[in-house]
């Protein structure tokens, strides 16, 4: 069961990206993409972020391609930065 989003997400918290939410360096849906917080930065309530670390689920659903992209554009494919007008709350996550 999904509760509705705030701006107050905390280190621990399970979130879940909102349908439509774009990857912002590859252009794709990410939406349903979940994980947990692991930090949350400060900044005006539309544009505060969060950093997201992905779980074993959402990582599996990624592919191999899209972490060898990742790695050759040295990205994190474990983690990303997301506004917190993106994610959701979840409670039904592990």
């Amino acid at each position: 069961m999904l509760k509705s989003a705030s701006v107050n997400f905390n280190p621990g918290d399970k979130v879940r990206v909102k349908d439509g939410v774009i990857d912002p360096d590859f252009k794709f849906d990410i939406g349903g993409w979940s994980g947990e917080v692991i930090d949350s930065f400060p900044g005006d309530e539309s544009k505060r972020l969060c950093l997201i670390k992905w779980n074993n689920e959402t990582i599996s659903r990624m592919g191999r391609n899209l972490i060898r992209k990742c790695e050759d554009q040295d990205y994190d494919y474990s983690q990303m930065y997301l506004e917190v007008s993106e994610i959701e709350f979840s409670t039904n996550l592990k």
